[in-house]
């Protein structure tokens, strides 16, 4: 951690943006989603009060630098400009606020459970991105110093329209990161094999007459024309 804080404080860029340059290189993609906090913009904000005051926004870079530190001043850049910027501040939040409370696990319910729904397709496959995980974010915690924490680790909660989300802590100066994968591990046909399989292990002996059938030898068998079905 004390290294990482070095080199940012000596090319004037975050921890965040080096962590975001680092997920840039190693996966390939050009887009990030990250939190911001944005209580201070808030007049009538108290200090120490508890609640979600944080926005979400996608940050974009295309250079194709392997370098991390020319990669990290790029990230910089775009957060700062993002930053300045209330629209994009405000927009994720400005939809919640507009938005009726049962919308959301509405639309992912109508866009996940096979529901022939095309205005849920619409909201919850396009608009929210639950039709297909693609996008990757990080989020961190920040800092946390207590002697009586032995081990802390922030595992983030995934979204149906996140492929990857990486949640990082640092505890006592050690930093740590854990991630949340939407993966498909199996393709519809293996998935269907499985499916398949288990309902013939469910009846009574078939298992036991398909093993025995295989083991036979293919000259004692009978042509399939000369069975009766």
């Amino acid at each position: 951690v004390e290294q990482m804080a070095g080199l940012c404080k000596e090319n004037d860029f975050s921890t965040n943006d080096l962590l975001m340059a680092q997920m840039y290189i190693k996966t390939g993609i050009n887009k990030i989603i990250i939190a911001a906090d944005i209580r201070t913009m808030f007049t009538r904000y108290v200090k120490g009060a508890l609640g979600n005051y944080s926005t979400a926004m996608g940050i974009i870079c295309k250079s194709k630098t392997t370098d991390v530190v020319k990669k990290a001043k790029e990230v910089h850049n775009v957060v700062r400009k993002h930053m300045k910027k209330n629209r994009a501040l405000m927009l994720v939040l400005a939809c919640y606020f507009e938005m009726s409370p049962t919308l959301l696990d509405a639309a992912a319910i109508s866009a996940l459970g096979g529901f022939n729904s095309k205005a849920g397709k619409f909201v919850g496959g396009g608009m929210f991105g639950f039709s297909q995980p693609r996008s990757y974010s990080i989020t961190n915690l920040g800092k946390v110093n207590n002697s009586n924490i032995k081990s802390l680790l922030f595992i983030p909660p995934a979204s149906p329209a996140t492929k990857l989300t990486l949640g990082v802590v640092t505890l006592n100066g050690e930093m740590r990161a854990c991630s949340s994968a939407n993966i498909v591990f199996l393709s519809d046909d293996n998935s269907s094999a499985i499916q398949e399989t288990l309902y013939l292990d469910s009846i009574p002996g078939m298992t036991g007459s398909i093993l025995k059938g295989a083991s036979e030898v293919v000259e004692d068998c009978i042509s399939e024309d000369m069975v009766e079905w």
